[in-house]
């Protein structure tokens, strides 16, 4: 069993790493299977402690929760798009695998594929090992909210 903490490089910064450092840690035995999703599901309240924010909505906005069906993909955001309207999602492929991938929308919504900068990509309906997926997602409801009309 080993940890290491602190990398501590010389460069390009000689000074990285110094000074006082709060590290979480814990320790979670399981099968072997690192990728799994109840490990990955543990290091992530570990890392990312759940916190619940108050909502609210109007009695005219349906839930209707986005969907993805692949191997083994984590949810890194939901956030509004840097310019332009709609939403920008990001997850990425946890587990080392290849595969197909599909997302799921509300009706009336769209997914574009874009890059890390919200560009438009060509990214193929299938699962990289270890990639990072950006999509705009776009529709009536999600351009009214963010004009402040909602």
């Amino acid at each position: 069993l080993s940890l290491s903490l602190v990398r501590g490089p010389m460069f390009p910064d000689m000074l990285a790493d110094e000074g006082k450092h709060r590290i979480r840690y814990a320790l979670l035995p399981h099968d072997g299977r690192w990728w799994s999703g109840a490990v990955q599901a543990e290091a992530d309240l570990v890392n990312e402690p759940l916190r619940f924010v108050a909502a609210t909505g109007g009695p005219d906005q349906p839930f209707a929760p986005i969907g993805w069906h692949a191997t083994d993909f984590r949810f890194h955001a939901l956030k509004p798009a840097e310019e332009g309207g709609g939403l920008i999602l990001r997850l990425s492929e946890s587990a080392g695998r290849s595969g197909d991938f599909d997302l799921s929308l509300p009706t009336g919504y769209q997914a574009t594929p874009v890059s890390i900068l919200e560009e438009p990509t060509d990214t193929a309906r299938s699962a990289t090992p270890f990639k990072l997926f950006s999509w705009r997602l776009e529709g009536l409801d999600l351009d009214r909210t963010r004009s402040g009309d909602a």
